[in-house]
Parts: structure tokens; sequence; C-alpha cells
């Protein structure tokens, strides 16, 4: 599963606790807000600095697709929005899922369950 716009990590701390199977990767691009991201006890996602319009998963991260991709709260912040959103069809396997802040809230709520 893959966080763009990650900021302190709080969705991927949610996911590594109630849904432990995950295999998670994150970035963000204010260095800042990873380093604090990576200070979070616990912090089990590998978390990269990129730009959400202009990224590689595979030198970041070693993996070319992901089975999924959150967005959360984080395309009203990205000024290019509609190109981040429309370059990451490609990273999601057949079948996977793209989750926005609405969606996100739904698919957290299933982590729990």
């Amino acid at each position: 599963m893959l966080e763009i716009a990650c900021g302190t990590g709080r969705n991927l701390d949610h996911i590594a606790r109630h849904d432990p199977g995950w295999v998670l990767y994150a970035l963000d691009i204010s260095r800042e807000i990873l380093r604090s991201a990576r200070a979070k006890p616990g912090m089990c996602a590998a978390l990269a600095h990129g730009d959400a319009c202009d990224f590689d998963t595979d030198a970041l991260f070693g993996v070319a697709q992901s089975d999924g991709i959150i967005l959360s709260c984080s395309l009203s912040l990205i000024p290019d929005w509609h190109r981040a959103l429309a370059a990451r069809h490609d990273l999601t396997l057949e079948f996977s899922h793209l989750h926005t802040s609405h969606a996100l809230h739904a698919f957290l709520g299933h982590c729990v369950a």
C-alpha cells in the first residue's frame, strides 16, 4: 500500500495497527514532515522524499506497483492535483484500489472491522 503525501504517518500507523498484513510505503514532499513521521514509535512504513506529481516507486522503494494508493486530504494541498491523480493509475495492480479522503474513511473503518 502506497500513501502519497503521507504527512506525519497517521494513516500508516492506523493501518499497521489494525491490518498488519500490508507492506506500507509512503512519500511526502516535506523533508521536515518526514523526519516527524520517522520519529513515530513503531513506524514500519518505508518513507521517502518525493513529489506527488513526479516520483518513481521503483527508484524510491524497489517496487513497480502497489496493491493500493492512499491520498488522504492531500489532493487539496497539491497544486497540480489533476496531474498527480492521473499519473498514479499505472502504479496499482489490476483489481487494486485508489483511496482518496472520502473513500479512505470507509477503508480505514474496514481495517478495524
